[in-house]
């Protein structure tokens, strides 16, 4: 889509040359992650009431998998799905796609389920929803770092490394 909108505003080969360095850059993050061994288990919330998470079938799947982790509904669609399924599945990370006042509510309510490893160790992150439910193409590369590098910290500075250059 971001290369069609190139072609519909005459700027087919500049869209086309962004494209292709995300895809190289993506590619490379996608490597290195995945070269750790470690791929700890991740939940990704994007809606609150009902409680609605990304499962295999969501392109919000692609950043787990790309960063070096694994979606802990694994094959399960995403949809809406009770907290105690959640708490069997123990999560490493829980990440909630939420703003402002919500997001935090949220994160309170999963921190009173103490049961679940991503409470245990405090890896619940609320961030902006457009971050990563509806990200810029030029700025996929470095979302999915920010978040492999949340997965993986024991690896920040390697992947550091891979930090995507701006694109123009």
């Amino acid at each position: 889509q971001f290369v069609e909108l190139g072609t519909l505003i005459g700027e087919e080969d500049k869209a086309m040359a962004i494209a292709k360095g995300c895809k190289e850059q993506i590619s490379r993050i996608s490597a290195l992650a995945s070269s750790f061994g470690e791929r700890p288990s991740v939940l990704i919330q994007i809606g609150a009431n009902p409680l609605y998470v990304a499962g295999s079938d969501s392109f919000v799947n692609g950043f787990i998998v790309n960063a070096g982790a694994r979606n802990v509904l694994g094959e399960a669609k995403s949809g809406a799905y009770s907290k105690e399924s959640i708490v069997k599945d123990s999560p490493d990370f829980i990440y909630i796609a939420a703003m402002g006042l919500l997001g935090e509510q949220e994160r309170n309510e999963w921190m009173r389920l103490d049961s679940i490893s991503a409470v245990k160790k405090k890896q619940i992150v609320v961030s902006e929803p457009s971050k990563i439910c509806s990200p810029n193409p030029a700025e996929l590369p470095s979302t999915l770092l920010d978040i492999a590098i949340l997965f993986h910290p024991s690896h920040k500075e390697e992947l550091a490394k891979l930090m995507p250059t701006p694109q123009n």
